[in-house]
């Protein structure tokens, strides 16, 4: 869960972890578009 006083470090992987799930979602709907 998000921390309300974040460090450095966290915010990074917390945009780490936003940029993965962005890329997943992209994944999945290419791979809907190919089915």
């Amino acid at each position: 869960m998000l921390k309300m006083k974040a460090h450095k470090s966290d915010t990074n992987e917390y945009v780490n972890y936003l940029l993965n799930m962005k890329v997943i979602i992209q994944l999945n709907e290419i791979e809907a578009y190919n089915l």
